[in-house]
């Protein structure tokens, strides 16, 4: 049986891993893949017991290498660059907070893959840090 397991990175970001084996026979290697969400490794889950490991890991990988979807901290670049009628010490407030706050636990994440219970966990971070401080 395939199972989704979770673990937490250095920086706290929590990360989802799923093991399974790749190939036949005698040619069975052992392998897993890493997701930043927990419904991303089920879904893969899920396509390995449905449709076996090449089709599975080829859909992932398509799912993986779809353009158009930014990262966080593309977006937040871009937002801050044309927030239009806000003074420039407004604009560098902003990016502040959220480099202090965002960035290093979801900057890198597409901005599909930032799901709820991502976002809960900066703010009770921030919350336990008393609202200062970095987030993890």
């Amino acid at each position: 049986m395939i199972a989704v397991k979770s673990n937490t990175t250095s920086a706290g970001c929590e990360r989802f891993r799923v093991r399974y084996r790749e190939g036949e026979g005698r040619a069975v290697n052992p392998t897993s893949r890493t997701f930043a969400t927990c419904t991303q490794a089920d879904t893969f889950r899920k396509e390995l017991d449905a449709l076996g490991w090449k089709e599975a890991t080829e859909r992932d990988d398509n799912r993986r290498n779809s353009t158009g979807v930014v990262t966080l901290e593309e977006y937040a670049n871009d937002y801050f660059d044309t927030l239009a009628n806000v003074t420039a010490g407004t604009k560098i407030s902003c990016r502040r907070i959220y480099e202090r706050a965002w960035s290093r636990p979801l900057a890198h994440q597409r901005l599909d893959d930032i799901e709820r219970m991502s976002i809960q966990r900066v703010i009770v971070s921030l919350g336990d840090l008393g609202g200062q401080g970095s987030a993890a």
